[in-house]
């Protein structure tokens, strides 16, 4: 038995991981949370991914803080 149909097979599929993994859309990341709490970022983050105690505690109750969202029906929305 042949081994080119393996080694072919193996190269499509190499090949097709790597242009779904190779196109990717640019990141458009938005301080959307600051804006939400009118907090300035530094005040979570230490540095990317590091969290400050309140960071962690934010984060811990579902990204809200002061009562400012109906703490019953947490979720996000993405805009497509």
């Amino acid at each position: 038995m042949s081994q080119t149909p393996r080694l072919n097979r193996r190269m499509i599929g190499a090949t097709l991981i790597a242009a779904a993994t190779g196109y990717s859309g640019t990141a458009h990341a938005i301080p959307a949370f600051a804006a939400q709490t009118g907090m300035h970022c530094s005040a979570c983050h230490i540095g990317f991914p590091q969290l400050t105690p309140y960071g962690r505690m934010f984060k811990l109750q579902g990204y809200i803080t002061g009562g400012t969202f109906p703490t019953w029906k947490n979720f996000a929305l993405r805009k497509l």
